[in-house]
């Protein structure tokens, strides 16, 4: 039986997973920056082809707190980390090392997968201050990051200088693999400009939406939040070793025990799991804990 319990929780995870990075999506700036590509892959004239993620670079910069008293580093101590335009800057500089750098498929000398001038005429960035959570544990002397909450916000720009924020992304929890750290969530637009919120669009239409395929359309419909439809992302931050620096923090600075900058040349993906397919992971779940309750009798 603990081996069929481990199993139901290893299919459960990697389900979970999969509803995360899964999903193909599409961006429409709006206008028609640049020709289709051959042979012709934009799915519509002023949108993008489909794509897999978003591949991104930023800074962060991470402040370590002392939570039991010990005056060292331990686990369960807070964090709390800022980063890209946040920290760098709303200017063409802060752009040049925090942005999306590429749309995934992506366009090659007019062939291949559309991506309607992105990188020329327009470019989306982000930037965060409050990403917070606790050290979860080490591996040796490397602390394991856990965060459990913060907003990320997504920017569009068509010139460096001007920023709109068109949506949100909601940090719910993370999982560590060495130095790397992989943030997972859900889009939101509750406090965002209220232009280019259908910048990207799901690969196909929700019926509990009216058919329609923007995210924001989704997000606002009641019908699929009624069945608790959510836009999920999963962040992999790819976190650069060779760029972290760490600064002690000055006696005054307590409980404050230190500052770590460093640098990240990750990737986003989206996913808006099928009504159906949140139902089969309610389904799993409901086995496990009955799987675990028939243990413990």
């Amino acid at each position: 039986m603990k081996t069929l319990y481990k199993s139901l929780i290893g299919a459960a995870i990697i389900s979970a997973a999969g509803f995360a990075s899964a999903g193909q999506v599409y961006l429409d700036a709006g206008t028609n920056f640049a020709a289709d590509t051959t042979p012709a892959s934009k799915v519509c004239p002023t949108c993008t082809s489909l794509k897999d993620q978003l591949t991104i670079k930023y800074e962060s910069s991470t402040d370590f707190f002392d939570s039991d008293g010990s005056l060292n580093l331990s686990t369960g101590d807070a964090i709390k980390t800022s980063g890209g335009l946040a920290i760098a800057g709303f200017d063409a500089t802060g752009l040049s090392t925090n942005q999306v750098t590429s749309l995934n498929p992506g366009e090659v000398f007019g062939g291949g997968s559309a991506d309607n001038g992105y990188g020329t005429d327009w470019v989306l960035s982000f930037g965060f201050t409050d990403l917070e959570g606790t050290v979860v544990g080490f591996d040796g002397s490397l602390p394991l990051l856990g965060y459990t909450s913060g907003t990320i916000e997504l920017y569009l720009t068509f010139d460096g200088s001007n920023f709109i924020n068109f949506m949100d992304l909601i940090v719910e929890g993370s999982q560590n693999s060495g130095p790397n750290i992989t943030l997972t969530g859900v889009a939101d637009f509750t406090n965002v400009d209220a232009t280019f919120n259908n910048l990207f669009h799901n690969e196909e239409g929700k019926d509990c939406a009216g058919g329609a395929d923007g995210f924001f359309d989704i997000w606002s419909s009641a019908a699929c939040q009624a069945e608790d439809l959510t836009i999920d992302f999963i962040l992999d931050q790819n976190t650069d070793p060779n760029a972290i620096v760490v600064n002690p923090a000055a006696p005054g600075d307590y409980p404050l025990i230190a500052n770590v900058t460093t640098n990240h040349d990750g990737s986003i993906a989206f996913n808006v799991p099928e009504p159906g397919t949140l139902a089969l992971m309610g389904l799993s779940l409901v086995m496990l804990g009955g799987v675990s309750r028939k243990k413990k009798a």
